[in-house]
């Protein structure tokens, strides 16, 4: 069985901004999706390092540019001239990495192509120093070594022994400093990798969750609802999880999915305040015929209308509560009254007013959907419903009508022609914006009044948590047993 309290009906509104509480909870919310994401990508970067990566081993040879200036006989004759050794570092390095040492090397080694030094080989230098670093990195040691060595000896053979100009300034400036020796490993670095894919794959993962929960095409504040469907939100119940898993484990075979709740000045006082609220929003035009409905199943109107009911006449109001949802009639099970002599039985003259007016043990009369028809439409658009509805008034201080939900089928808008307004549930972080605006016009293009919008399923942290609600979840309109047990 179902375990129902309270809801928290009022409580300052939340700004539309997101907490780094609500990142936690989006996160441990969809901590397997974070984790499924997590393992794919570290696997697949960990599948690249070890299995795909190709290993390279580096190799370097040193070489520095200085250049004696003998000239000056006011300067000891092994001074050096440091300014323009500066100057030809640039030089130099602008030269190994053209045509003519690549060229030099391809001519003296023909297995070694400039193409393959042009990719395999860097030059480095710093500007504090005159020592000159030619690195070759390639998947074999012997080679990367040999590059290396190659380059430095075709740069030393050019300056030592080509008598173009250039050659000429670097004539005994270029001197070896070490030969490049078999290569070392140096990549992939397989720890940075396999760090990088771990939190890459944790990026990934907070980045869709946060997606997921926070652009997502579903309202998540109360503030959204109320600009996009553009009305004022009068009531809210909250979503008590851990509450939920206890219940469906009591409810377990039960078939009252939908249950009322305790009478009490605690379980009641949200729902006081939704009444106050629908009796507050319009002093001149009263609501004595309100019907609720919603954009799809499992939004909990019918559980918000029997116990709204049930309120309303624990507070000492007469109160009927019409079940017009025929197609998926649940009120004679929230009631525990037989479903037999209802609402189609009178309308085809086979029981009178008094017969299929059935007195609950809440307080709550109750007229049931009565025995099932094919054709629900002809029975809400029956001239007598609107003519008996309201030959009810006088009797009644609240006449509810419980209606199925607006998408599914078009009974919501007739039904909404009978009523003095319509409280319109929008189940948050479950009903699609487009939908529920896609309902909320269909049920003003047919001159419904809406009182305001009731919304479920909020979260118990953003609304501080005092009143709690529970409820479940179940296909609409279904033939079976399974679907009858659980209600909206």
């Amino acid at each position: 069985m179902e375990e129902n309290t309270g809801i928290q009906n009022e409580a300052p509104e939340r700004e539309s901004t997101i907490r780094l509480g609500e990142l936690f909870a989006a996160l441990w919310k969809n901590i397997v999706l974070l984790a499924v994401i997590t393992a794919v990508i570290f696997a697949a970067g960990l599948v690249y390092t070890f299995g795909i990566a190709e290993e390279k081993f580096a190799s370097t040879a040193t070489f520095s540019v200085v250049i004696n200036d003998d000239a000056d006989s006011t300067q000891p004759s092994n001074e050096f001239d440091l300014t323009n050794s500066q100057k030809l570092i640039g030089t130099v390095v602008s030269l190994i990495k053209g045509d003519k040492i690549y060229g030099m090397v391809e001519d003296a080694h023909p297995d070694v192509t400039e193409a393959d030094l042009g990719s395999c080989v860097t030059v480095s230098s710093s500007d504090d120093s005159f020592i000159i670093s030619v690195t070759a990195e390639h998947p074999n040691k012997t080679t990367a070594m040999n590059m290396a060595n190659f380059v430095v000896d075709a740069l030393i053979n050019y300056t030592n022994t080509s008598d173009d100009n250039l050659a000429l300034v670097l004539r005994n400036a270029v001197t070896r400093i070490s030969y490049a020796k078999l290569g070392t490993y140096s990549s992939p670095n397989k720890v940075l990798y396999s760090a990088v894919s771990l939190l890459g794959g944790l990026v990934v993962g907070c980045v869709v969750v946060f997606i997921k929960e926070f652009a997502s095409n579903k309202f998540r504040t109360r503030k959204e609802v109320e600009e996009l469907l553009e009305d004022r939100v009068i009531g809210a119940f909250v979503d008590d999880k851990s509450k939920k898993e206890k219940g469906r484990r009591k409810g377990r075979g039960s078939h009252s999915a939908t249950r009322l709740v305790e009478p009490s000045v605690r379980s009641y006082e949200p729902y006081n305040n939704l009444l106050t609220n629908i009796r507050y929003s319009d002093l001149e035009h009263p609501y004595g015929v309100i019907m609720i409905t919603s954009t799809g199943e499992g939004e909990l109107k019918s559980t918000t209308l029997a116990n709204l009911a049930a309120c309303a006449a624990h507070n000492g109001k007469k109160v009927l509560l019409i079940d017009l949802d025929l197609r998926k009639a649940i009120m004679h099970r929230v009631f525990t009254v037989p479903r037999e002599r209802g609402i189609v039985d009178f309308l085809d003259g086979s029981r009178s007013e008094e017969e299929v007016i059935k007195h609950t043990a809440s307080g709550v009369d109750l007229i049931t959907a009565g025995r099932k028809v094919l054709n629900p439409v002809a029975v809400i658009e029956d001239s007598r419903l609107g003519q008996f509805i309201e030959s009810l008034r006088i009797r009644y201080d609240y006449i509810f009508l419980d209606a199925p939900p607006v998408l599914v089928c078009s009974d919501a808008q007739a039904i909404s022609k009978f009523s003095d307004g319509v409280i319109f549930n929008v189940a948050m972080r479950d009903v699609k914006k487009k939908d529920a605006r896609e309902a909320v016009a269909s049920l003003r293009l047919v001159g419904a009044r809406i009182i305001g919008i009731n919304t479920t399923k909020c979260d118990p942290k953003g609304r501080g948590g005092y009143y709690y609600y529970y409820y479940s979840h179940g296909g609409y309109y279904s033939d079976n047993e399974r679907a009858d047990r659980h209600h909206d």
